[in-house]
């Protein structure tokens, strides 16, 4: 049978500068990640709502503005929904008070 050894942190003091970066790179990748999805959400939705004679005509174009931004609300709310299911599941930790001295 395999045994489990649960350590108090899950990284090494000497490891927590390099985990810090990982975080934040992760953190700034999804940003972008959410940034383009948004932003291709809009414009497709957009692009489909739209009159074919848009250049030529005005009529549409705040009806169509209005229903792509609610497909983004609603594309964004099931994103922030996943986001909360996994903050759900992560383990909670107790804050370090040692300091390493490396």
């Amino acid at each position: 049978m395999i045994s489990l050894r649960y350590r108090t942190w899950p990284s090494t003091y000497s490891e927590n500068a390099n985990a810090l970066a990982f975080f934040i790179f992760v953190r700034s990748f999804f940003q972008a990640w959410g940034i383009t999805i948004g932003a291709t959400v809009l414009q497709n939705e957009l692009r489909s709502c739209l009159p074919n004679e848009f250049l030529s005509q005005l009529h549409g174009v705040r009806a169509a503005f209005a229903c792509s931004l609610d497909v983004l609300w609603e594309v964004m709310v099931g994103m922030a929904g996943l986001g909360l299911l996994s903050s759900l599941m992560m383990k909670e930790m107790p804050l370090q008070n040692v300091v390493d001295e490396k």
